[in-house]
């Protein structure tokens, strides 16, 4: 979802500045410091759920194959634009966690790479309250932050131990091994730790890191 800089923002602009246009320096002015490093997070956040989505299809390209006509770019473009008011009838209208244990249910044949990234990229959209960047009025909820981590853990667990038959629900090599895709999962979970932690502190709310406890259970993200 694309944002507007706030209306005060746009009248006091155009009388310092008197453009036509907001270039990307006038338009930080209506950001604060932590809107910045979100936005930051929110870019490097899609770079890598780009990077996980492109190595599972280049490892498991008969999921792709189990939707007709559907090519390696549009997949891509569904997965990296996909706002979460859009649903799709093959991940039975789920999005978010929803859509990600569709991709773990042993009885799902549809493509399991598309349910899992994009119930990982609609997630973490949510826990942005779907926002793509952020002004000095957005507020996010530093909870919502800290539990798409966890849920990120899950999917690393789940990943390792998981499988159908004796094979692996996704095979992860050799184009990005198993430790590879770790790694990226680990990047995207301390991004969502720091930004939870630093909406934590600017808000001065408390974050629960117990009450879900040690389970494989996904954590439901809300709008």
């Amino acid at each position: 979802m694309k944002r507007t800089i706030p209306v005060a923002f746009i009248l006091l602009l155009s009388a310092a500045g008197g453009c036509t246009g907001v270039n990307q320096p006038i338009k930080n002015l209506g950001k604060s410091d932590t809107d910045l490093i979100s936005d930051l997070h929110i870019q490097a956040l899609r770079n890598h759920v780009q990077e996980l989505t492109l190595a599972l299809y280049r490892n498991n390209p008969e999921e792709l194959g189990k939707a007709p006509d559907m090519s390696l770019e549009a997949r891509m473009a569904q997965v990296l634009d996909h706002p979460t008011d859009v649903s799709y009838r093959e991940l039975s209208y789920k999005h978010g966690v929803a859509a990600i244990e569709l991709a773990f249910d042993r009885n799902y044949r549809a493509d399991r790479v598309f349910a899992l990234m994009l119930g990982v990229s609609s997630m973490l959209r949510l826990s942005y309250n779907n926002l793509d960047e952020l002004f000095l009025f957005d507020q996010l909820d530093p909870q919502k932050l800290y539990d798409s981590a966890r849920n990120l853990e899950r999917i690393a667990w789940r990943m390792r131990s998981e499988t159908h038959r004796g094979k692996p629900l996704l095979r992860l090599g050799p184009v990005h091994g198993k430790g590879a895709f770790e790694d990226t999962l680990s990047r995207m979970v301390s991004i969502q730790d720091l930004m939870a932690e630093i909406i934590a502190t600017k808000t001065q709310r408390m974050i629960n890191r117990a009450v879900h406890g040690a389970t494989t259970l996904f954590i439901p993200i809300g709008i």
